[in-house]
């Protein structure tokens, strides 16, 4: 019984560390959920230029579409921005236009 206790602890032991690398992984890969704010210029493509240059596509939610109406004009964003195949999305969490 003893050695049987002692085979399952190495067994766990073993798992435990063959699934760090992949949940390292996991959370390399994983998107931050944390707000950004930047600044930038709308355009008509559906996208934030940012001031330095960033293009962030605008995800559609209500506050996305409202933003995009505001073609040409400088904003000031605050959302959670993704990267998918090397493109930029900001899902807006709230804007404001800057004079």
């Amino acid at each position: 019984m003893k050695g049987m206790k002692r085979m399952f602890v190495i067994a766990v032991a073993v798992m435990v560390i063959m699934c760090l690398p992949v949940a390292a992984a996991f959370a390399a890969e994983s998107p931050s959920k944390t707000p950004v704010t930047f600044t930038g210029t709308v355009n008509d493509d559906f996208q934030v230029v940012a001031a330095d240059g960033t293009v962030y596509e605008v995800d559609a939610n209500d506050l996305g579409n409202e933003l995009v109406e505001e073609v040409g004009k400088k904003v000031e964003v605050t959302g959670v921005v993704e990267i998918v195949d090397d493109l930029k999305s900001v899902t807006v969490l709230s804007y404001k236009i800057l004079e």
